[in-house]
C-alpha cells in the first residue's frame, strides 16, 4: 500500500494539487510568519515521516511547509533600517532598468508630475555613504523617481545619486492600489525621490550583466526604430503591443483600453505569446523544417521574446507552458494543459513567491485555467465538425473563417466570465461588452503583431518594404485606436460593482480548478456560484454604519466624504496637488464602497488642490448638484460651465444658508463681505460647512484665510467636536484663536508632510484635543455611535 501511495504521489496528475497546497503555504505565512530554518527543519522531518509511512496527506504537509520555507526566505532578506520618514542619502549603484528619454513620453508639456509618475527607473545599490562620509557596502534595489529632464542612462551604468529614501508605503485610502505589494513582488522595498536631475552623477558604463545590457539595448533600439518608421504616436502603440512599453502611450488611450475591458491587449499577456508562437509555427511548417529542430527554434525565439519584455509574468508563464508542452512532445510523453499551467505557476512562485498577490499573475493563470477547464470541453465538438469534413477551396476558407469566429467568441466569453470575480475584487468594475470588443480587436492585433515582427526581426524591414510595412502599421494602429475609442463612448460600457468577499472568490476558483466540465450541469453550477460570488459584496452594506465621515489622504489637497443617517452622501472638496488623485484615490474609493450616486459635491473654492479631481469623479458617479458660493462663481467659471454642459445643477449658496434636503448641514461664507484683492482672495472666500452628525458638530474650514477667519470668530457658532485645521496647517496667526474659540475634541490635517506644519499643530496639541494627520495615518474614518466618536486610521489601525 505504501509503494502504491508513493507512486500516485509522484504521478503527474497530482501537480495541480501540489500547486494549491504550495500557494496555501505562501499565503499562510502572511498570517503566521515562521522563520525559514524552522520551516525547512519541519519539512525535512515530515519528508522522512512520509518516506517511512507513505501516507499521502503527509506529502501534502511537506509541500505546505515548503511554501512556508520559500516565503520565509523572501521575508528574511536583510534590509537597511529605514524609518517610514524620508532619509537623505547618497547611494552608489548600477542602473538595472533605465529611464526612457523624457521627450519620448506622452506627457502634457509643463506637467512635471506626469513625467514623475511615468519615468521611474531601478537602481541596484552597491554602497551607501555614512554621516562621516565613508562608504558602507549595501546591496538592495530601489525605485528612483526624478523630477525634470533625465540624462540619458543605459543598463549597466554606474551612477551616484543623492535623494530622499523611504520605504514604499501601502495604500493610504480604501480601494487604492497597493503599490507596496506590487513593488515588493519585484523585490523592491524602498523608493528614492530626486528633486534635481543634477543629483544623478554618472561614473562609468558597462558595469552590469553584459547579456541583460545587450537585451535592454535591443529593446531601446527596437522602440526607436518603431518611432522613426511608424511615427511617434503609432510607434508607441506598436511598442506597447509588441514589447509592453505602455509608458510611452498617452494616458487618454490607456483609459479607453481600460474602460472597454481590452487592456490585456497592451499588457503583453499570454495572448501575444500565443499569437507569435502560432505565426512562427506556421512558418516552420511552410519551410518544412524537421519537427525537433523547429520546436527548438520556437523555444529559443520565445525565450528571447521573454527577455525583451523584461520577463513579465504573463510572458514568462506562457513561455514556460509552451516549453513544458514541447518538452513532453520531444520526450514522447502525453502533455496535458493543466499540468503545464501548474508547473509554470510553481516555477514562477518559487522564483518570486510574492507574485502570488499580484493581479497580473492571478489574471494570467486564471485566464489560462478558464481556457483549459471551461473552454476546451466546449471547443472539442466544434473542432471535430470542422476537421472531419473533406472540403477544399473557397468552401474550406469559408468554413475555417466561421470556425475561427465561433471559437474566438466562445473563448472570449469563457475567459471573461471566469475572470470577472477577480477583476471586481481588484478593480471594482467590469466592462459589460468586453468579450465583444475582444472579438473585434484580436484579429486586428494579430495582424499588427505579424507586421511588427516582419518589420523588427527580419530583413523585410529594410528599404521601401520597411516603409510600406510602417505605413500599414500606422493605418492599423489608427483603426485600432478609433475602434477602441468608439467602444469607450458606448453608454453603460462600464459596470461598477461592490468587491466580493475573498473567501467566496477563493472557493469559486477552487471549484473551477477541480470541477469536471463535461456536461451542462457543471456549467449551471458554476453560473450559480458566479452569481453568489458577485452578490457576496452586498453583505458589506449590512454592516455599514449609519453615519460616517471619511477624510481621504490626498496629499496636499482636500477630499472629505460624508454619509448621514438619512442616507444622503456628500463630498466636501475633491482635489490634490497630485493631478492623478481623481483616478488613483477618489474613483477607487467610490468603487470600493459601492457608491454610484452623490447627493451633492461642495466646492469650497477654485484652487486646483480642492477641485481638480471632479472630472474623474463625474465619470464614475452621478451627482444631484454642485454647491458653490459667489467666490467660486467669479473665479471658477470655466469649470462650472463644463459641469453645466454635462447637465449637473449648479447651486449657489449664501452665508449661514441651509437646504430642506440637507437639514444637518449649514453653509458658512465668512468672506462674503470681504472686498476682492489680488492676494490670496480665493482662500479668503472659502466656503465652510458646519455639520451635525448625531450629538456631534463638525466644522470643515478648507483654506480659511486670515481676514475671513477673523469674521468667523466674531460669529456665535459655539464649540465643535471635530475641526479641520485650515489651510492644511499652513502658518496662520489665527490658529491659536481658532482652537480657543471652538475647543475641538479632535482636529485633523489633510495634507502631505510639510515642515512648516509643526508650529501650527503644536497649538492644537493640548490636553483635551487629539490631532490626526493624514500624512501619517492615511485616510481617517470617523464613526458616530451615540455620544461616542470612533476614529479608524487606515494606515495605523
Amino acid at each position: 500500500m505504501k509503494h502504491t501511495d508513493r507512486f500516485m504521489i509522484t504521478h503527474l496528475s497530482l501537480i495541480p494539487m501540489v500547486l494549491i497546497v504550495f500557494s496555501f503555504g505562501i499565503a499562510v505565512h502572511r498570517i503566521v510568519p515562521i522563520g525559514p530554518k524552522t520551516a525547512l527543519l519541519c519539512a525535512i522531518l515530515y519528508f522522512g515521516l512520509w518516506c517511512w509511512l507513505g501516507w499521502r496527506y503527509v506529502f501534502y504537509i511537506v509541500i505546505f511547509l515548503c511554501g512556508l520555507w520559500r516565503m520565509g526566505l523572501e521575508a528574511d532578506i536583510p534590509m537597511p533600517a529605514l524609518a517610514s520618514e524620508r532619509v537623505l542619502l547618497r547611494i552608489r549603484g548600477i542602473v538595472i532598468s533605465p529611464p526612457w528619454p523624457t521627450h519620448w513620453l506622452n506627457v502634457v508639456p509643463g506637467d512635471e508630475m506626469g513625467c514623475f509618475y511615468k519615468n521611474d527607473w531601478l537602481l541596484e545599490s552597491e554602497a551607501i555613504q555614512q554621516p562621516d562620509f565613508t562608504w558602507c557596502e549595501q546591496k538592495m534595489q530601489l525605485q528612483i523617481k526624478v523630477l525634470g529632464t533625465m540624462p540619458r542612462l543605459e543598463y549597466g551604468d554606474q551612477v551616484e545619486v543623492l535623494g530622499w529614501v523611504a520605504r514604499i508605503q501601502g495604500p493610504e485610502n480604501p480601494g487604492q492600489a497597493d503599490l507596496q505589494m506590487y513593488w515588493q513582488g519585484q523585490g523592491i522595498f524602498h523608493r528614492m525621490t530626486i528633486k534635481y536631475p543634477s543629483n544623478v552623477l554618472f561614473l562609468q558604463s558597462n558595469a552590469g550583466n553584459p547579456i541583460m545590457a545587450w537585451v535592454h539595448h535591443l529593446r531601446y533600439r527596437y522602440v526607436e526604430i518603431l518611432r522613426e518608421v511608424v511615427g511617434r504616436y503609432s510607434g508607441a502603440m506598436v511598442g506597447a503591443l509588441l514589447l509592453g512599453t505602455r509608458e510611452l502611450v498617452a494616458d487618454s488611450v490607456l483609459e479607453d483600453f481600460k474602460l472597454t475591458g481590452v487592456y490585456h491587449l497592451l499588457a503583453i499577456s499570454g495572448l501575444h505569446v500565443s499569437i507569435l508562437a502560432w505565426l512562427l509555427y506556421r512558418i516552420i511548417l511552410r519551410l518544412r523544417i524537421p519537427y525537433a529542430i523547429g520546436y527548438i527554434l520556437l523555444l529559443i525565439f520565445l525565450a528571447f521574446y521573454a527577455l525583451l519584455t523584461n520577463l513579465q509574468v504573463p510572458v514568462l508563464r506562457s513561455t514556460l507552458m509552451i516549453g513544458f508542452y514541447i518538452t513532453s512532445l520531444l520526450t514522447g510523453s502525453r502533455p496535458r494543459s493543466i499540468h503545464t499551467l501548474s508547473l509554470a505557476a510553481l516555477v514562477i512562485l518559487w522564483i518570486q513567491p510574492l507574485d502570488l498577490w499580484q493581479p497580473g499573475f492571478q489574471l494570467t493563470c486564471l485566464a489560462s485555467l478558464a481556457i483549459i477547464r471551461v473552454y476546451q470541453p466546449l471547443a472539442q465538438p466544434m473542432q471535430t465538425k470542422i476537421y472531419g469534413q473533406k472540403i477544399k477551396g473557397w468552401e474550406y476558407i469559408r468554413a475555417y473563417c466561421w470556425h475561427y469566429v465561433r471559437e474566438l467568441t466562445v473563448l472570449s466569453w469563457c475567459t471573461w466570465w471566469i475572470t470577472i470575480p477577480l477583476l471586481v475584487l481588484h478593480f471594482g468594475y467590469i466592462s459589460v461588452l468586453a468579450p465583444l470588443w475582444s472579438i473585434l480587436t484580436i484579429p486586428l492585433v494579430t495582424l499588427i503583431l505579424a507586421l511588427a515582427c516582419l518589420l523588427m526581426f527580419t530583413i523585410l524591414g529594410i528599404g521601401w518594404i520597411g516603409m510600406a510595412l510602417g505605413y500599414c502599421l500606422h493605418c492599423l494602429i489608427w483603426l485600432l485606436q478609433t475602434m477602441v475609442h468608439g467602444f469607450a463612448l458606448v453608454p453603460g460600457v462600464v459596470l461598477f460593482l461592490l468587491p466580493p468577499i475573498l473567501v467566496f472568490v477563493a472557493l469559486f476558483y477552487l471549484w473551477v480548478m477541480v470541477g469536471y466540465f463535461k456536461n451542462q450541469r457543471a456549467y449551471l453550477y458554476t453560473m450559480v456560484a458566479f452569481i453568489l460570488v458577485l452578490g457576496s459584496g452586498h453583505c458589506r452594506i449590512l454592516t455599514e454604519r449609519s453615519e460616517e465621515m471619511t477624510v481621504l489622504s490626498v496629499g496636499n489637497g482636500c477630499g472629505i466624504y460624508l454619509k448621514f443617517k438619512t442616507g444622503q452622501r456628500i463630498l466636501y472638496d475633491c482635489g490634490s496637488k497630485n493631478p492623478g488623485a481623481g483616478s488613483q484615490i477618489f474613483v477607487p474609493f467610490f468603487k470600493h464602497r459601492g457608491i454610484t450616486h452623490l447627493d451633492g459635491i461642495i466646492l469650497s473654492h477654485s484652487d486646483a488642490d480642492h477641485c481638480n479631481a471632479i472630472a474623474d469623479i463625474l465619470r464614475c458617479v452621478s451627482v444631484s448638484g454642485i454647491y458653490v458660493n459667489t467666490g467660486f462663481r467669479d473665479h471658477g467659471q470655466p469649470l462650472l460651465l463644463e459641469m453645466q454642459q454635462a447637465g449637473i445643477p449648479i447651486i449657489e449658496v449664501a452665508h449661514q444658508q441651509t437646504f430642506p434636503g440637507l437639514q444637518n448641514l449649514a453653509f458658512l461664507d465668512p468672506g462674503h463681505s470681504i472686498k476682492p484683492s489680488k492676494s490670496n482672495w480665493d482662500n479668503e472666500r472659502s466656503l465652510l460647512a458646519l455639520i451635525r452628525m448625531g450629538h456631534h458638530r463638525i466644522l470643515l474650514t478648507a483654506d480659511l484665510g486670515y481676514k475671513s477667519g477673523k469674521v468667523l470668530l466674531q460669529q456665535k457658532i459655539g464649540p465643535v467636536h471635530i475641526l479641520q485645521i485650515p489651510h492644511h496647517a499652513g502658518k496662520m496667526s489665527l490658529s491659536k484663536a481658532l482652537h480657543q474659540h471652538f475647543l475641538p475634541k479632535i482636529a485633523f490635517v489633510n495634507a502631505d508632510a510639510r515642515f512648516e506644519q509643526s508650529e501650527v499643530i503644536q497649538k492644537y496639541q493640548v490636553p483635551g484635543t487629539q490631532v490626526y494627520l493624514t500624512s501619517q495615518a492615511g485616510a481617517l474614518q470617523f464613526y458616530f455611535i451615540g455620544p461616542q466618536i470612533f476614529v479608524k486610521r487606515f494606515l495605523l489601525d
